[in-house]
């Protein structure tokens, strides 16, 4: 009996559900297509930034890459002490600037966020 009544019951439940939602999405569109709106332009907007700040910094590391090669391909003179300053230098620079451009990602989602 319980059985029956649970079915009547939903039943009941997702033919009223026929009525009442498209009479409150009717209602509640008009505000809500404006927010989408503004939602989907702040999406486009932060995903050309992220792509001009992942371009920048992608060149930025190349540039540093290819600095490295440059002094790397000169060392050969150098002494192994001044060789290893050399490459700990360069392990520095790397970690630094990986550093800022996490840091400089972080700060564009914070913007993203508000």
């Amino acid at each position: 009996m319980k059985h029956m009544m649970t079915k009547t019951v939903l039943a009941a439940t997702i033919a009223l559900s026929g009525f009442v939602a498209p009479a409150v999405s009717a209602t509640a569109s008009a505000p809500l297509a404006g927010i989408a709106q503004d939602q989907v332009a702040k999406d486009k907007e932060f995903a050309q930034k992220l792509r001009e700040l992942k371009d920048r910094q992608h060149q930025e590391w190349n540039q540093l890459m290819d600095q490295q090669r440059s002094e790397i391909a000169q060392m050969g003179d150098k002494s192994p002490e001044e060789q290893k300053e050399v490459m700990d230098r360069h392990a520095d620079a790397k970690q630094e600037m990986k550093q800022r451009h996490q840091e400089e990602l972080e700060a564009l989602k914070a913007e993203y966020q508000g």
